[in-house]
Order: C-alpha cells, then sequence, then structure tokens
C-alpha cells in the first residue's frame, strides 16, 4: 500500500495518474511510485507546472507503446489496424509537443522569479582563501583524479516535492486535462465504425412485390406519355 504522509497531496495525484502504467510489472505500489518520481526528475522538473507537463510526457508515451503494441494483435483487421497506427502517430505529434513546450519552460527563467528578471544572480566575489602549510601533499587518489571530475550528491528522491508555483486547484485541473486527454485517446481506440445495413433478401417475397410495382409505375408512365 502506498504510504500517503512520504508525498505531498498534489504528488499522490502525479503519482495516481501514472501508477497504472508502472504497475503491470509489480504489485508494491511504494517501488512503484518511487519508479515514477525518479522518471519525472529525470526530465529536470522544479514546479508543479513542470511536473504536469512530464507527467503527460510519460503518459502519452506508455498510451503511444500500447497503441503500437495492440496494433500488432492478429485478430485486428487491416483497417482498424490502420486506425491503431494512425491514433499512435497522432499521440506521438502531441508528445513531441509537449516536450517542445517543456523544453522552452526548463531554458526560461529560474522558478519563484518574474519573467524580467534575470535566471540566474550574479555570482558573488570568490573570498580569499588560505594557503595550506608547503608540507601538506596531496593524497595519491587526489593526484590522480583530474581537476572536472566533480561527482554530485544523489537527491533523495523520495523527499523531492515540486516548487507549488500553482494553487491546488489550478494544479487539480491540470491533473485533470491530462486524464481527459488519455481517456479521449482511449475512447478513440474503442470506438468501432458503424456495422454496414445489410442488403434484403432477394427471395424474399416483399423484394419481388417491390420489383413488379417498380415495373408498373414505369409502363404507366411510357403509357401516358409516348413521345417523351
Amino acid at each position: 500500500m502506498l504510504q500517503p504522509h512520504q508525498y505531498s497531496i498534489f504528488m499522490q495525484h502525479i503519482i495516481g495518474v501514472l501508477l497504472p502504467y508502472f504497475c503491470r510489472c509489480t504489485r508494491d505500489l511504494d517501488a512503484a511510485a518511487a519508479e515514477i518520481v525518479e522518471t519525472l526528475a529525470s526530465y529536470g522538473v522544479r514546479t508543479r507546472a513542470e511536473f504536469i507537463k512530464a507527467t503527460q510526457i510519460i503518459a502519452l508515451s506508455m498510451v503511444t507503446l500500447e497503441t503500437l503494441a495492440e496494433s500488432t494483435a492478429q485478430d485486428l483487421s487491416p483497417s482498424l489496424r490502420i486506425r491503431y497506427r494512425g491514433c499512435a502517430n497522432s499521440l506521438t505529434r502531441t508528445t513531441v509537443e509537449c516536450e517542445k513546450r517543456l523544453e522552452r519552460r526548463l531554458a526560461g527563467d529560474s522558478p519563484g522569479k518574474l519573467a524580467s528578471e534575470p535566471a540566474a544572480d550574479t555570482p558573488p566575489p570568490p573570498m580569499a582563501t588560505a594557503r595550506p602549510p608547503a608540507t601538506a601533499q596531496p593524497s595519491a587518489a587526489d593526484t590522480a583524479r583530474p581537476a572536472n571530475d566533480l561527482r554530485e550528491p544523489i537527491p533523495d528522491l523520495s523527499e523531492r516535492e515540486p516548487i507549488p508555483d500553482l494553487s491546488e486547484e489550478e494544479a487539480l485541473a491540470a491533473i485533470a486535462q491530462v486524464r481527459a486527454q488519455i481517456d479521449q485517446h482511449r475512447a478513440r481506440l474503442s470506438a468501432k465504425p458503424p456495422a454496414p445495413s445489410p442488403l434484403p433478401d432477394p427471395d424474399h417475397p416483399a423484394w419481388g412485390a417491390a420489383i413488379m410495382d417498380a415495373m408498373k409505375q414505369g409502363a404507366a408512365h411510357a403509357t401516358a406519355d409516348p413521345g417523351g
């Protein structure tokens, strides 16, 4: 069972949207939630708006893969197979557009700043540091490691929370929009073309009677207007 105290209400909604795509290989909800948070973190998101956009990208990508997998079923008709692949192409275009929007947002100003403010503050001047004593010698490990080999600490993804740039109402409305878009694509796939109306049986008495009536009406018109 997913422990709700680990995540905020916003993150619980985000995880709830993506959870069906990550629970097919495990029944451990906590492990699936950790995978979701780690996948979201790989996009470099910081704010709630960016988390929603990354959620949309992940969900659309998963639905695209499912659609392509379903299009390979042996019992599909050629027309339905083409429809599945057309939906997959449409989903791919939507995903690419979402990725471009997220890239533009990430390349913009830092979170919490106005659009007119610079994205990064001017770094402070370097402080003078005391010179190490001449007797201090670097260790062999420090000498062998290059100067640019700086390892960043791995963040604790379980405590990562988005910056609240959206209110709870706006965030929930955006998540509902993501759900509606995914449901719309699913409904488009499940919709079947209307069955053609069956032709009447040529051996049925009503069929022959209708033909005889048509022939009589044609003969009557020809008799009434012989010059026509």
